[in-house]
């Protein structure tokens, strides 16, 4: 995607502002409880019965079941990036390194994607086309490497800042993501973070893929921002702020 990316431009002026009552709507519409298929006709569900784990597809309009098959494993967090393949990957845990599998749904084939990393997530991004990638630092349990792949290309890339992929969007040709200004090295991540035991403090950059170009959004001490659940909406970024669990919009002046 880049080879290299350059220093950091300076701040653009820009403000915070709440999400008006029909832009929270529009945002919320972007989640869903359940994991639906990249053509949006089926979903997956993964869940226990009688003692034992089943995955199942179901028809999006009818819930009628359309595939159910029995996994081996506990405890874990469905995607579906492609139409012929769910991705199973379990919960991520620093102390216990945890790998995600690949099912194919054509032959019932469960392969590694990645096998035992400390702390993986996995979160994919524009239509499926780039994946970010995050795994733990056992060794400096307050740092990490974030990683974007191109899903075409397989390229892969090093971003030079840590932060988690649900704090990380893609829209308008930009990777927008919410980066700690600071994390104490007492802090485990990604463990403290998800459990809230932390709230960072953001700045949030804007990185052109095309021109390897890195802007910073917004970098101030005040509103306190630590921001999740990124979105483009309308042309406009959203995110969901973990001080007050209020939606903000970035806002041009």
């Amino acid at each position: 995607i880049f080879a290299e990316l350059p220093e950091i431009t300076p701040t653009i002026p820009i403000n915070i502002v709440p999400a008006t009552k029909s832009e929270e709507e529009a945002y919320q519409t972007l989640f869903s409880a359940n994991v639906l298929s990249p053509d949006k006709k089926q979903i997956a569900i993964f869940q226990k019965e009688g003692g034992v784990n089943v995955l199942k597809t179901l028809d999006a309009a009818t819930g009628k079941v359309k595939k159910t098959i029995k996994i081996n494993i506990e405890d874990v967090i469905l995607a579906w990036p492609k139409q012929e393949e769910i991705i199973l990957i379990e919960k991520p845990n620093t102390a216990l390194p945890n790998s995600a599998w690949v099912l194919n749904l054509k032959n019932n084939t469960l392969n590694y994607l990645f096998k035992e990393e400390a702390g993986l997530i996995l979160n994919w991004l524009d239509d499926n086309k780039f994946l970010l990638k995050f795994s733990a630092n056992p060794l400096t349990p307050n740092q990490g490497m974030l990683m974007i792949i191109d899903e075409k290309t397989k390229t892969q890339t090093n971003l030079p800042w840590v932060t988690l992929p649900a704090k990380c969007t893609f829209g308008l040709n930009k990777l927008y993501c919410a980066v700690p200004k600071e994390i104490a090295a007492n802090i485990i991540l990604p463990d403290d973070y998800l459990k809230q035991k932390f709230l960072s403090q953001d700045k949030i950059l804007a990185i052109d893929l095309k021109e390897t170009k890195i802007d910073i959004l917004f970098s101030e001490e005040t509103p306190l921002v630590d921001a999740i659940d990124l979105k483009i909406v309308e042309g406009k970024l959203f995110f969901t702020n973990r001080y007050d669990d209020q939606i903000y919009k970035i806002k041009s002046q």
